[in-house]
C-alpha cells in the first residue's frame, strides 16, 4: 500500500512540472510574435534627423515593410521614413509614372524594374532646383514636393545607346493638390521627379509597394 502512494505522489509531481514547463514555454511563444508597422509620426521623426546610422536603419525597415498592395479607395494606413538608402548592389530603371485623383487624397506612383532594395528621399521645398547645375526648377502651386529614386542605374544600354524618356502620362484633371508633375531626369544614381502642390505642407504618406516594385506617395486632400 505504502509502495503505491509513493507511485501515485511521483506521478502527480511529474504531471505538475511538466504542466509549469508548459506555460513557460507558452510565454517565451507570445513574446517572439512581433511583427510592427511603421507609423506616420515615427516616419516623420526619423526623418528630420541628419545620423547616418538612422539612414542606415531607415534602409532596413524598408526591406522589413510587411505593406506589399495598395487601397485604390483609401489612402495608405501608415508611412515608411522619408529618407531611405538603397540596398547594396542594387540597381533599378524607372518604368513608368503615373498619378491618379481619390475622393480624399491624390495619388502618385513611380514604378520601376531591376534587382535588390530601391531607395528614396521625399521632401517639401519652395525652391527646388535641379541635381549638379543648380537651376531652379519650374513647377505650378505653392510649393514642390522632390521625390528622388535612388538606386537607379543610368538610362544608358551597355553599348551605348540612350534610353527613351520615362513613360509620364498626363496628370490627371481631377487631382485637387498636385498641379503639376516634372521628371528632372537621372543624376548619380537617382532620379528625380517634381511635383507642384496647391497648398503647402499637406499630410502625405510614402510607401514601398511589390509586385510590381513601386513607390507610391499619398497626398491628403
Amino acid at each position: 500500500m505504502k509502495q503505491t502512494l509513493a507511485k501515485k505522489r511521483r506521478r502527480v509531481t511529474v504531471a505538475a512540472a511538466l504542466t509549469a514547463a508548459g506555460v513557460a514555454l507558452a510565454g517565451c511563444s507570445t513574446d517572439g510574435n512581433d511583427t510592427p508597422d511603421s507609423t506616420s509620426s515615427h516616419a516623420q521623426a526619423q526623418s528630420l534627423s541628419t545620423d547616418s546610422t538612422v539612414k542606415t536603419t531607415t534602409s532596413e525597415a524598408a526591406v522589413q515593410s510587411k505593406v506589399t498592395t495598395s487601397n485604390e479607395l483609401q489612402p495608405m494606413a501608415g508611412s515608411q521614413p522619408l529618407d531611405v538608402l538603397p540596398g547594396t548592389g542594387s540597381h533599378f530603371r524607372v518604368q513608368e509614372m503615373r498619378s491618379g485623383a481619390h475622393r480624399d487624397f491624390d495619388r502618385v506612383v513611380i514604378e520601376l524594374v531591376g534587382e535588390g532594395q530601391p531607395g528614396w528621399l521625399v521632401r517639401l521645398t519652395e525652391e527646388p532646383v535641379q541635381s549638379g547645375s543648380g537651376f531652379p526648377i519650374e513647377y505650378e502651386g505653392e510649393q514642390a514636393m522632390v521625390v528622388a529614386v535612388r538606386g537607379v542605374e543610368a538610362p544608358i544600354t551597355p553599348e551605348g545607346e540612350v534610353l527613351p524618356p520615362v513613360d509620364h502620362p498626363a496628370k490627371d484633371p481631377d487631382m485637387k493638390v498636385v498641379l503639376s508633375t516634372t521628371d528632372e531626369g537621372w543624376f548619380e544614381g537617382e532620379q528625380r521627379f517634381i511635383l507642384g502642390l496647391n497648398k503647402r505642407n499637406p499630410e502625405f504618406k510614402v510607401n514601398l509597394l511589390t509586385g510590381p516594385t513601386r513607390l507610391v506617395v499619398d497626398i491628403m486632400h
